[in-house]
């Protein structure tokens, strides 16, 4: 833990480019007006309050920054929206816990103390004064960061025709099936590709990077299928 006089230390080292990197927790979601170009976010949040005032701190305009790369490493961007996505039309007046009814907490059942084995509700055992450590509520798995952009817009023609040309290059390179390419073409758009020239086009690095997620995608399905059988 750092106290508040070092936290000032460090914020102007990084302002002056002596720091590059600052790790905090909970400590920089608010009341931060650094020069920010990147931010690893790994804290999840269901508070679309939250997440707007942690991705904020890299939206403010600073000298020498011009834009900012946010890393969601906790999915809340998928969770809740891009920042810039989020709005309502009118402020929220009720009172905090007004807004519904609130659900009654289910009774904690007795659980047996791993040590011996009495059953008791609560971290501290009554009969051997065992004390339960608590559980972390974040699992850490694999993945892959991917760009997320904005709400989508319908596909115009052109860029279905521009997404079947690269589609037909890259099955000329692959040796892929007619089938195959089809299957592409209607995953990204949820139609088959009618009415489309076959001229094949050299892709561009998003349209590798969307093919590549579709194989991860299928190999994760065959996977669970398989551990299910």
């Amino acid at each position: 833990m750092t106290d508040a006089v070092e936290r000032r230390r460090l914020n102007q080292l990084f302002r002056e480019g002596g720091v590059k990197v600052i790790c905090s927790v909970r400590t920089m979601t608010t009341g931060v007006d650094l020069p920010v170009s990147c931010i690893i976010d790994a804290a999840p949040t269901r508070s679309e309050i939250l997440h707007i005032q942690k991705i904020g701190r890299g939206l403010r305009v600073n000298p020498g920054t011009e834009d900012c790369l946010i890393l969601d490493h906790a999915g809340n961007s998928l969770r809740l929206g891009l920042v810039t996505d989020i709005h309502h039309d009118r402020l929220d007046t009720t009172e905090r816990g007004a807004r519904k009814e609130r659900k009654p907490k289910p009774e904690k059942l007795p659980r047996p103390c791993p040590r011996c084995d009495a059953l008791h509700v609560g971290q501290i055992c009554p009969g051997c004064g065992f004390e339960r450590s608590p559980l972390a509520n974040v699992d850490a798995t694999d993945g892959t960061l991917v760009e997320v952009t904005g709400r989508k817009q319908p596909a115009t023609m052109e860029d279905k025709q521009l997404f079947w040309s690269m589609t037909k290059w890259l099955q000329h390179e692959r040796s892929w099936s007619d089938g195959r390419a089809s299957n592409l073409y209607r995953d990204r758009f949820g139609v088959w590709p009618r009415g489309l020239r076959a001229t094949p086009q050299r892709p561009d690095q998003a349209f590798f990077n969307y093919e590549k997620s579709r194989r991860i995608a299928w190999a994760k399905s065959k996977t669970a299928e398989s551990r299910r059988a």
